[in-house]
């Protein structure tokens, strides 16, 4: 049977077999040279500089918010204005934000900067839309911009400004940068050098969702839910995803130290763990009693469905027959490619919608 993943599967919901859930969130990938410029400020500044406050990437995003994001009420434009301006605070010296409220339960007013021996307020009394959300940013970035030293690697600094602002909608909804998405493509490869603990933002805190066996992060001791305080000497307040992954790998054989705060502990433990090559099998199977067959999914790579494909044609040459049933299991498993449990699913599924893209307006997208 032909699929093609530019559509929607038709197969059924055998749901004695198998109900698979899967929840897309917008995830931008964009290298800022390629970046639409309708967002560009003022470009004579700083001769062969690129401007902070130009916003090529941080523009783009937005206009793909307003596009494609399926659930605008969680958009908060001056919490979005503030986190992105608070984010840039462990990279910029010296640089210190502050909120302003008229108590704790109030809406954010105005946020106060400071570099140097200077201060500016930002006031976001009338922030309430993304349009006036990036113009505003777009003054709070000049007035950095006019402070940072002139090597400052600004395009960096609004990758990661970008990241905090769409970090204020979920924790999936990430803008890659031309590294990081090579650093992803390394990752969904199944090979590369790291500790072997699959992590993510919860709640904004750096937290391992996953360890996998026979790792130097298992035989460390970590433990899944643990919060990842500090990688090396950088804390990871205000540090998105992908700096922490691509801090924690690197060349096997060379060493990093994170400091993990674990429930019931009063103070964080430094790890010194040694990197090694990672690979990640992300289908194990064995045979069980009764001729059932068991397969856990420990995430879905490039090639989940077809290693799905080898240990089922696996276990049932071991029984010489079709197998009774097969238990999927997708424990701790952290996700992946949408195609591959598309495809994963219609192997169980006869009939029926396996899944559904809704994009911004409850508009149904192709897959």
């Amino acid at each position: 049977m032909t699929k093609k993943s530019a559509q929607l599967k038709q197969r059924s919901s055998n749901s004695s077999l198998l109900k698979i859930l899967l929840l897309l969130v917008f995830t931008v990938s964009l290298s800022p040279q390629k970046a639409t410029k309708s967002w560009a400020g003022p470009r004579a500044i700083l001769e062969g500089t690129y401007p902070l406050s130009s916003l090529q990437v941080l523009g783009e995003c937005v206009n793909r918010l307003k596009e494609r994001y399926f659930d605008p009420d969680r958009i908060n434009p001056r919490e979005m204005v503030s986190k992105a301006v608070e984010s840039l605070q462990n990279h910029v010296t010296p640089l210190f934000v502050e909120e302003i409220r008229k108590d704790e339960d109030s809406d954010l007013e105005a946020i106060l900067i400071r570099m140097d021996d200077e201060e500016r307020r930002i006031d976001l009394s009338e922030v309430k839309d993304l349009d006036r959300m990036v113009w505003t940013l777009m003054n709070a970035f000049q007035f950095i911009d006019a402070h940072l030293p002139p090597g400052a690697d600004r395009e960096n600094l609004e990758s990661i400004a970008t990241n905090a602002m769409l970090h204020t909608l979920d924790p999936h909804t990430t803008f890659l940068d031309p590294g990081s998405y090579r650093d992803m493509q390394v990752e969904t490869s199944g090979l590369f050098g790291g500790l072997g603990i699959v992590i993510s933002l919860v709640k904004g805190e750096l937290t391992v969702i996953n360890v996998m066996e026979e790792t130097p992060a298992f035989r460390a001791g970590l433990n899944p839910r643990d919060k990842v305080v500090q990688i090396d000497d950088e804390s990871t307040v205000n540090m998105d995803l992908s700096e922490a992954v691509s801090r924690m790998r690197g060349k096997p054989g060379t060493d990093v130290t994170i400091r993990v705060l674990r429930k019931g502990w009063e103070e964080p433990k430094p790890f010194t763990i040694t990197r090694a090559r990672i690979t990640i099998r992300s289908v194990v199977s064995k045979r069980l009693d009764g001729d059932i067959g068991y397969v856990r999914l420990k995430n879905f790579r490039a090639n989940t469905a077809q290693q799905l494909q080898i240990h089922l044609k696996k276990l049932e040459s071991e029984v010489k027959a079709p197998l009774e049933g097969v238990i999927l299991d997708l424990r701790d498993d952290p996700g992946g490619f949408l195609e591959q449990a598309i495809r994963v699913a219609d192997h169980f599924l006869k009939k029926g919608e396996i899944v559904r893209t809704i994009g911004a307006g409850n508009k149904v997208r192709d897959n």
